[in-house]
């Protein structure tokens, strides 16, 4: 949203203002906290601290993530200091990201003396009923009001994107993967210990995550897609293992006993076999040192001692599990009335050994100082191979093949798009180790998509909009209707070796997202990658479409809801 100063006198085309309000400013609550959080840099570039992002105040997170200031602008200050003589509580800092956006965190619980002459205001002009006793409901007519009163209503709602510069790691993003991939392993290796039963270089993990919404994020579709999927793949005798995670914060009480055990139990193992191995090469290392030719190599019984073996036995006879592996890894607060759990106890999927599909349920949001999964969430989602995704429907022709799977949830009923998310991943879990490299190289190219060097198009297509309706005589009203002008156009299929995808404005990926100047930059045949690797890719081979045009300008695109991208290996 793009707002103005308010004096008359001092209005400035030049220098005008702009506010971002999200109820996730410094505090973190779901996935608009990474959005905002990843945008800021581009936006704080362009305005500096001319830029203030708006939102709820949470005490206990502004405590450690914003730095408190007073504000130098006259206007600003005056717009603050006449909310706090109303008795709203307000504090304006600088958050400490990456570009250190200014911010206004609003103290919602100062207002809600006017919660119900609000409440009815909503239901007299709008018709709009507020249940009761509903904290979330009451937080959003309370923040949703103070910002009204602060600047006013909205002129557009606008798209997410992503800092891409921070996920891509062009030639190593297969390395990455396996790294982080191998981190999970040794999460799963705790958490099924005694029924480690499945190879590892058989297993995909896939995911969703999110704001704990149940219906609205569709976990309940994709709980029932997991159990469909579970019997097509024993119908068919697959040797391929999912491991499912659901990622949302939940009222917990504490990690389980099962899932710290089930660590400490195979570090424990670990540490062992560490320590056997190092006195294993030892003795190699010295028997090698004192060979003679004639002289008998080493066998087992000269290398691993009696005290070896007993140590062994020891942390293998630990590992012994009477029940099944959990299913969620904290105790709940609520455990018979949760959603989820409620849903997984319906199917049935209860991490049986003969289950082909695993679920893992971690009610808390992921980060590095987690003793039972220690990854960010970033580095988390690199070792996946299929998560959730959107914004992708029309801005690729064939997105199956760069390997991002859009469920139909307009044309279609529930149960027809739960059978199609299964198809989907049934299909997903039947391709090859080199298919699913390929398929992750192609969607690695389309992440450029999603930078906020394109995404933020949109913003600044907002803000131009604000700013012809505040100082419309500054503007040719000739350009109104189309003063971002572009052409439509999908990125085609992809080839054996993609070359960098086009959007539909006729720019490239990834290297013309550079800056926004080079969207308005003429394309050469040095754009293009036009060769193919003999038999590089399983039977998914297209032909090369050379397509050469000049783009004047970039253009704006309307993205659809979509549903899933994928990794690999």
């Amino acid at each position: 949203m793009a707002q103005h100063d308010g004096h008359a006198a001092h209005r400035d085309i030049r220098n005008h203002y702009l506010f971002e309000i999200a109820t996730e400013v410094a505090n973190r609550v779901g996935g608009i906290y990474s959005v905002i959080k990843s945008k800021a840099p581009v936006t704080t570039a362009e305005y500096g601290d001319r830029y203030t992002l708006i939102g709820p105040l949470n005490r206990q997170s502004a405590a450690v993530e914003v730095e408190a200031l007073t504000p130098t602008n006259p206007q600003l200050a005056a717009t603050i200091e006449s909310m706090e003589e109303r008795g709203i509580g307000i504090v304006y800092g600088r958050w400490l990201i990456e570009g250190a956006p200014r911010v206004i965190l609003i103290d919602t619980k100062t207002a809600y003396r006017f919660l119900d002459e609000w409440k009815a205001d909503l239901w007299n002009t709008a018709g709009i009923p507020s249940p009761p006793g509903d904290d979330e409901t009451n937080e959003a007519v309370v923040f949703g009001y103070l910002v009204a009163w602060f600047l006013g209503e909205p002129d557009g709602v606008l798209p997410n994107g992503l800092n891409v510069t921070k996920f891509s790691a062009m030639h190593e993003f297969q390395n990455l993967h396996q790294q982080s991939k191998e981190k999970i392993h040794d999460f799963v290796r705790g958490h099924f210990y005694g029924h480690n039963d499945f190879d590892p270089e058989n297993t995909l993990y896939l995911f969703t995550a999110g704001r704990y919404e149940y219906r609205n994020k569709g976990v309940d579709m994709f709980i029932e897609a997991l159990a469909r999927l579970n019997h097509r793949l024993k119908a068919a005798g697959s040797k391929m293992t999912i491991v499912a995670f659901i990622i949302m914060p939940a009222q917990t009480q504490s990690l389980t006993v099962e899932a710290l055990k089930g660590q400490a139990v195979i570090k424990s193992l670990r540490d062992t076999v560490d320590i056997i191995e190092q006195g294993v090469g030892k003795k190699i290392f010295e028997r090698a040192l004192k060979w003679h030719e004639g002289d008998a190599l080493p066998d087992e019984k000269d290398l691993i001692t009696s005290q070896d073996k007993i140590l062994l036995r020891r942390r293998l006879f630990a590992m012994k599990r009477h029940g099944l592996p959990p299913i969620v890894t904290h105790n709940m607060a609520n455990d018979a009335e949760d959603p989820i759990l409620n849903q997984i106890r319906r199917v049935q999927l209860f991490n049986h050994p003969s289950d082909r599909v695993k679920i893992v349920f971690h009610p808390e949001f992921l980060n590095s100082a987690n003793p039972v999964l220690s990854m960010d969430y970033d580095e988390f989602v690199r070792g996946t191979h299929l998560g959730f995704g959107c914004y992708m429907e029309e801005l690729i022709e064939n997105s199956t093949d760069y390997g991002i799977y859009i469920v139909d949830r307009r044309m279609k009923g529930v149960d027809d798009s739960v059978n199609q998310l299964t198809s989907f991943m049934y299909d997903f879990a039947g391709k090859s180790r080199r298919q699913r490299i390929n398929q992750r190289n192609r969607t690695e190219r389309l992440s450029d998509l999603l930078d906020w060097k394109r995404m933020g198009m949109e913003y600044v297509k907002a803000r131009q909009l604000a700013l012809r309706r505040a100082y419309p005589a500054s503007f040719d009203s000739a350009d109104e209707d189309d003063f971002i002008p572009g052409v439509e156009q999908k990125i085609s299929r992809p080839f054996s070796v993609p070359g960098s995808p086009r959007d539909r404005s006729g720019m490239m990926t990834p290297g013309d997202f550079a800056s926004l100047q080079e969207g308005r930059e003429g394309l050469s045949t040095e754009d293009y990658v036009a060769w193919k690797l003999p038999e590089e890719e399983d039977p998914e081979e297209y032909p090369f479409p050379l397509t050469l045009r000049s783009k004047k300008s970039m253009g704006p695109t309307s993205p659809a809801e979509g549903f899933i991208t994928n990794g690999s290996s």
